[in-house]
């Protein structure tokens, strides 16, 4: 269920010499006409390369693609004249960019400067294109799946018999090499959709199937794990008006079977995180301006861990796609309503610059939230709770120690902390009747 706040917030400098992370930032890119990034791929160098859709009316629709530092900053840019469809490493030597529509696909290679070695024809391709641990390159050509090398060499060619008809490939984690794939069952209802893990020769083991609540079925986002279970996000569209639609992510264990599915409105894409968690990304308010959440689940259960939001100033951040950055932080990639491209580099816990509003996910009466956030001088912190026995506030640093604890008879009103050194922190209110809330804050002296 979706959970509505009142707040946005905005964070466009970078924090970078404060020693608490990377950089983190949102930036608007202008590119050619209206741009929206489609595909993102964070570099083994820190660095990310996106690529955007531009669209000039009436009808022309190209790509742009751009490599940018750990700042933001762009390097080289290219065009072409279709849309992307997804891009993937060469390790140190450039990337491999999909682009195209139904009717005429291109495969190209870029150089580490941006420079086009080659381009090839390929036909329907619309599932985008994935690497694989080896360094060769996985899409598919109509109903095949054709694995290539960085020159555009065969390797193999197959048909694969399930997850049926492809719409998105996504890394495999497993020692396998192989790669993930989701899809609708062309032999079920037609609210099924199929996703598993292949190996390097593209077989696929035992895949999972789940049933949602019928309409127009997209696989949007896929990967497997390094124990070779599946995750991904689906949406069944209802075409009759007024088009809702319901977005699933699910977990399959490596024998196929379902462990656990949640339905999270608006999500649009996954991926893992570098301790192994599933993170998903999505529109919170679909209302003007659009703002985004960044979402961490259990890998056991499902279960949210924490849930952050963002904005983008007075304007909308429509979020299309999510990857991990090398730094363990996420790269988010999507538009807005001006018609630039917008990009979102958080930390490890969704935050950018220390700060982000932290979703309510459990509406308990227990609330503590800072005053201000980053904090500099005393730390004031604002508490609601009902009155209880073993009421108590307690503050931790981030590696865990106890840097402030303070028993309670009420909780209500601002509680001032003290002064606590420059870092980041959690800020707990426990209850014996209600149990915990938590959020983070950063202070800065």
């Amino acid at each position: 269920m979706r959970v509505h706040r009142l707040f946005i917030t905005v964070f466009i400098l970078v924090l970078a010499d404060q020693g608490l992370s990377s950089p983190t930032w949102i930036i608007n890119y202008d590119g050619v006409g209206t741009n929206t990034i489609k595909c993102v791929l964070p570099l083994s160098n820190g660095h990310t390369v996106f690529s955007a859709t531009c669209y000039s009316p009436p009808d022309i629709s190209g790509s742009w693609t751009a490599e940018i530092d750990e700042n933001g900053d762009i390097l080289w840019n290219y065009y072409n004249d279709h849309p992307p469809l997804g891009i993937a490493e060469i390790n140190g030597e450039g990337c491999i960019l999909l682009t195209g529509t139904a009717s005429s696909c291109r495969v190209i290679r870029l150089d580490q400067s941006g420079n086009e070695i080659w381009e090839h024809p390929a036909a329907w391709t619309l599932a985008g294109i994935v690497g694989t641990a080896d360094g060769h390159f996985v899409y598919r050509s109509v109903g095949n799946l054709i694995k290539i090398d960085k020159d555009f060499n065969t390797i193999w060619t197959l048909e694969p018999p399930e997850p049926g008809v492809i719409q998105i490939l996504g890394p495999s984690y497993s020692p396998s090499g192989g790669f993930a794939a989701a899809g609708v069952n062309p032999g079920s209802f037609s609210d099924t959709v199929a996703a598993g893990t292949a190996d390097s020769l593209g077989v696929f083991g035992s895949v999972g199937y789940i049933t949602g609540g019928g309409g127009i079925i997209t696989a949007l986002s896929a990967y497997s794990d390094v124990d070779e279970s599946c995750y991904g996000v689906v949406q069944y569209l209802n075409p009759m008006p007024p088009n809702l639609s319901d977005e699933i992510v699910f977990r399959f264990n490596a024998g196929g079977e379902l462990n656990w599915s949640r339905e999270i409105d608006d999500m649009v894409a996954l991926c893992r995180s570098t301790d192994g968690h599933p993170v998903v990304v999505g529109e919170e308010s679909p209302d003007y301006p659009v703002t985004f959440f960044v979402r961490k689940l259990d890998p056991g259960n499902g279960d949210t861990i924490w849930s952050v939001v963002h904005g983008n100033g007075d304007d909308s951040f429509v979020p299309y796609c999510i990857a991990t950055a090398s730094d363990g932080g996420f790269i988010v990639g999507g538009g807005c309503s001006e018609g630039t491209a917008v990009l979102a580099k958080t930390d490890s816990e969704g935050l950018i610059n220390g700060m982000g509003i932290e979703e309510d996910l459990v509406h308990g009466p227990l609330h503590v939230s800072p005053v201000s956030n980053p904090s500099g001088g005393s730390v004031l912190l604002r508490i609601q709770a009902p009155e209880s026995s073993g009421l108590s506030l307690v503050i931790h640093d981030s590696c865990g120690r106890v840097v402030f604890s303070q028993s309670m008879g009420t909780g209500m009103g601002i509680v001032n902390a003290g002064t606590l050194p420059t870092g980041m922190y959690t800020a707990s209110i426990l209850s014996d009747e209600h149990g915990i809330a938590s959020c983070r804050l950063v202070v800065l002296n």
